[in-house]
């Protein structure tokens, strides 16, 4: 009977000692998500000075949009590749 009661317990300890692991999990996660909102209000406010400073005055919103742009472009071309390959093997582009 000693035994069973010693194993609970032992249970017991390792099931609180897992809840305490995921609550300092979740806490990290929570605390690098609000240093990750707080990245993005920066670069989403090229008007600060540090912000500047540090980039030369260069906001990376046309960068982003420019990297946005050739991902999609790249995605066209590739498409427009594998359909002329496509209609090669078929023959319906000749």
């Amino acid at each position: 009977m000693g035994d069973s009661f010693a194993a609970a317990g032992g249970q017991f300890a390792r099931a609180l000692d897992l809840n305490h692991e995921k609550g300092l999990r979740e806490t990290n996660i929570e605390l690098e998500n609000e240093k990750l909102r707080k990245e993005i209000d920066i670069l989403a406010n090229p008007s600060d000075p540090s912000y500047m400073q540090r980039y030369g005055g260069y906001s990376p919103c046309p960068l982003l949009v420019v990297i946005v742009l050739m991902q999609d472009l790249v995605f066209k071309l590739f498409l427009v590749l594998v359909l002329t390959i496509f209609l090669g093997q078929t023959g319906l582009l000749s």
